[in-house]
């Protein structure tokens, strides 16, 4: 038995290393658009997600986006705030992805993007979400 196990133990064992192929990307990409003159974008659907990131246009004026959240679509919404009642902001910029906490869309159905600044021109924001947990 000893020697079996040393035989087994000298026999070449194969990398196993991770491809494109080893997993199901569970991402979702919506994108919501800011009409001309405006400051706030379409309202999205996470469906069962939760925001992880944005990925901002190349043109986008704002420097900041807050999050406005309804339980229905076309319903009232409210100002996303965290658990110290301060109101979810992140700092961005134009041509970057933005990463953002996942935990504070828990429960969040309907969202609306909120720019700092009021958009020139028509502007394309993608929002990335994965599947809530």
């Amino acid at each position: 038995m000893k020697l079996l196990l040393t035989l087994l133990l000298l026999l070449p064992i194969p990398a196993l290393a991770a491809s494109a192929t080893t997993f199901t990307d569970t991402r979702a990409q919506t994108s919501v658009a800011f009409a001309s003159g405006t400051t706030t974008s379409a309202e999205a659907d996470l469906g069962g997600t939760n925001i992880v990131g944005l990925q901002i246009p190349a043109a986008f004026t704002g420097s900041t986006v807050k999050f406005s959240v309804a339980t229905a679509t076309g319903g009232t919404f409210q100002t996303l705030t965290d658990g110290a009642g301060n109101d979810v902001s992140k700092t961005i910029a134009s041509s970057k992805y933005v990463g953002i906490d996942p935990t504070l869309f828990r429960g969040v159905r309907f969202v609306k993007l909120v720019s700092g600044a009021t958009e020139p021109a028509d502007r394309t924001v993608t929002i990335i979400s994965t599947p809530a947990k």
